[in-house]
């Protein structure tokens, strides 16, 4: 399984505050490390990074990071054979 992201789901506690304007944290942490713990490939859209200036850093650890963005990933993906669920 794949996990193809765009938005600031997978930022670190720090900057998912920072980005949120809030003191809250990331209420994503714990579910993206159980997936990355059960084999699961979480990717983030590098075009997304860009245009909001995140740093590889900000980045939670394990989640890999797309140089060209998520649409090319998304097909790549699907020429594999891999079905695609959008949400």
């Amino acid at each position: 399984m794949s996990v193809v992201i765009h938005g600031y789901w997978l930022l670190t506690n720090d900057a998912y505050k920072e980005f949120t304007k809030s003191n809250e944290s990331s209420p994503n942490v714990g579910l993206v490390n159980t997936l990355l713990q059960k084999g699961v490939n979480i990717e983030l859209c590098g075009v997304t990074m860009e245009n909001n200036k995140w740093k590889p850093e900000q980045i939670l650890p394990g989640v890999k990071i797309l140089v060209k963005g998520a649409y090319a990933r998304i097909i790549d993906l699907q020429m594999q054979g891999y079905g695609y669920i959008g949400l």
